[in-house]
């Protein structure tokens, strides 16, 4: 069985090196020279293309070039070795904290491995939602399956699944490589390739990471840790420290992996600032606002439909302002990824595409039947369109016929989440009916509110916010079937809603986190780490997070299958054990908790825990979340052990 488990471990990792790999570098190749660069060190040094990675490495710069588009990310995914990869500084130009200092290097598509080829594909490139999101997940799994694997095996079960994701991300970014996807699932295991794959693709910093969790709890002799090292060594020579480390995904921001739900009615958020645009708009009609989006990014997407420059681009502070002037009005918007936005216009049965950061109209689609001054929403990478009494579902990729929905009102307002349209009536006409349609399950239904609403928009946990007409603020639950009214804080019904999920708003020290952990259980009555992570809640939570399409036989309505796993492997083995005689369960109920201590748990593992498993303020969750992201982004992942000036001061 170990051997099998080897060998899907080695099929894996041969996809990834041997297909995926050559894929990114080929697709990235494709988008370059079709915009007439020669090379890709000339498209490194092309101005957006540099100022894009540079902000993915720098946090807190303010650029002196293309300074509207300058971006602060939540966290840094393009870590040092990286960016000295890709670009050097320019001589004379040492105390010029911008991109404009730096230049790219003489590097060569075979020097990108999968991790860089995707970064720069995901941030760079322009893809299609279906690319991207197989991109991504390709991206992901190679991380969860792989990098941060330190067994070098996958079990049966975590393949079966694995398998058929894995094959379904590459097909769709290129349909010609089923025979070869074929041919490696049949490959013997050969054991010198597959430990030269292992090396290739682990983790060092997870690899290290197992190695402290031997020596801590002295579980291994010296001459094993001589092993290890000699073989991180080995590694490092190799290739540099190049390629293969923890990097925090960019789609994902390091998102919570467990969302707890709201109450209904509960007073969740507060006012944080308020952002003033009158020098940016004129006064009276023109400076109507009809619709506002928030991207992943932070910035806002506002349509002033009677101003000349109506598509207003600005941060969530109001600063960096830019804007496009949009030929016929922008009448609502929706994002269609990070980049783009889809909008509808005042005078025209059309949808047009456009990309924020170059301005360029991408796409105008003309939609017969299609009604003005109506809203657009997205779902299942296929945009949404108010029809008379319909929902007209486009596929703005033009591989399918539009697709229309008989509705049971003319729909004005739209919201998708999940696998659901949220839409209702023009406030106007007396209807104070949320109408919902699962696109799943092609069923209609509603749900009668308090006034009639005007705005919506999701939750963190899928619940939705409903603006009415009396300026009520209605939390509607995420089946659409019930609600509770909140405080409007001020709202009023001419307000918009935009939340997004991504931009959510986190260890002083380790010790403080292990405090508030304990804490937190023996407020609960519980008297030892050991007898918290054994409560059933606590090891279901936990078991899921390293776990992936796992259904267990105790608590299964709450199993949950994450994006990601971040529980890695020696880490789950810290804490838990295996109970004898069930090694075919593949349930949490087969593991119980090891005695582990207080002082056995480092800053990323209580850091995980406390997010995971405990009650937390939006405050302390906020602050927990990103003294997390600052130790991976100026420690973890900073192989110069050290931190310039310029970042220290905002650090």
């Amino acid at each position: 069985m170990d051997r099998d488990d080897k060998r899907r471990y080695f099929i894996v990792g041969s996809v990834v090196l041997e297909v995926v790999t050559p894929l990114f570098r080929t697709k990235l190749e494709s988008d370059y020279t079709t915009k007439g660069l020669a090379s890709l060190q000339a498209f490194l040094n092309t101005q957006p293309i540099i100022h894009i990675l540079f902000h993915l490495r720098h946090r807190n710069a303010r650029c002196c070039v293309d300074g509207q588009n300058c971006c602060n990310h939540p966290s840094l995914p393009l870590i040092y070795c990286q960016w000295k990869r890709l670009y050097s500084e320019k001589p004379g130009l040492a105390l010029h904290g911008c991109h404009c200092k730096f230049t790219a290097n003489p590097v060569q598509l075979k020097d990108l491995d999968v991790t860089l080829a995707s970064l720069v594909l995901l941030n760079c490139c322009v893809l299609t939602p279906a690319d991207a999101a197989a991109i991504q997940g390709l991206r992901q799994y190679k991380n969860d399956y792989l990098s941060h694997n330190t067994t070098g095996r996958i079990s049966h079960t975590e393949y079966k699944s694995l398998w058929t994701d894995l094959t379904n991300f590459v097909l769709q970014l290129d349909p010609s490589k089923q025979d070869e996807l074929v041919k490696l699932e049949k490959r013997p295991l050969d054991e010198a390739l597959c430990n030269s794959y292992t090396l290739n693709l682990l983790d060092i910093h997870k690899k290290l990471d197992e190695m402290d969790t031997s020596i801590q709890n002295i579980r291994s002799d010296i001459k094993g840790q001589n092993a290890y090292m000699q073989e991180i060594l080995l590694y490092i020579r190799k290739d540099r420290c190049t390629s293969e480390f923890g990097i925090s995904e960019l789609q994902e921001k390091d998102k919570r992996s467990i969302i707890k739900p709201f109450k209904l009615g509960q007073d969740i958020f507060q006012l944080n600032h308020k952002i003033n645009l009158i020098s940016e708009i004129s006064d009276g009609l023109k400076g109507y606002a009809s619709d506002i989006v928030m991207m992943n990014d932070g910035r806002l997407v506002i349509c002033f439909p009677w101003q000349y420059y109506n598509l207003l681009i600005c941060n969530s502070e109001g600063f960096q302002t830019d804007s496009i002037h949009v030929k016929g009005g922008p009448c609502y918007v929706t994002p269609i990824n990070n980049l783009a936005v889809a909008i509808t216009l005042m005078n025209s049965e059309c949808v047009d595409i456009y990309d924020i950061s170059s301005k360029l109209k991408l796409q105008s689609i003309s939609v017969p039947g299609m009604w003005r001054w109506r809203d657009i929403t997205t779902i299942d990478n296929k945009l949404v369109v108010c029809g008379a009494n319909s929902l007209i579902i486009i596929d703005y990729q033009g591989e399918e016929e539009l697709k229309t929905i008989v509705t049971e009102c003319r729909p004005y307002r739209l919201h998708c989440h999940g696998d659901k349209i949220f839409y209702c009536d023009k406030y106007f006409n007396n209807n104070k009916y949320l109408y919902v349609y699962s696109y799943a399950d092609d069923i209609h239904y509603n749900l009668k509110l308090p006034s009639e609403p005007r705005r919506m928009t999701s939750l963190q946990d899928d619940s939705l916010y409903v603006l009415c007409d009396d300026s009520s603020l209605q939390h509607v639950s995420s089946d659409g079937r019930q609600y509770k009214t909140v405080s409007a804080k001020g709202l009023n019904k001419r307000c918009g809603l935009a939340y997004n999920t991504n931009q959510r708003k986190l260890e002083v020290v380790t010790p403080l986190f292990r405090t508030k952990l304990e804490r937190d259980y023996t407020t609960k009555g519980v008297t030892s780490l050991q007898a918290f992570l054994n409560t059933q809640p606590v090891i279901h939570i936990l078991f899921h997070l390293r776990y992936r399409n796992a259904r267990c036989c105790v608590y299964t309505p709450n199993c949950y299958n994450h994006p990601s796993l971040p529980l890695i492997y020696c880490q789950w083995k810290r804490l838990y054990s295996e109970k004898p005689g069930l090694a075919l369960h593949d349930c949490h109920c087969k593991f119980t908790a090891n005695p582990v201590q207080l002082e056995d748990l480092d800053i990323t593992l209580s850091s995980l825990i406390l997010l995971n498993c405990n009650n937390l303020t939006p405050a302390d969750d906020a602050a927990v979340q990103g003294l997390r992201q600052y130790k991976n982004d100026y420690l973890s992942h900073n192989t110069t052990g050290r931190i310039s000036q310029t970042e220290y001061k905002s650090l």
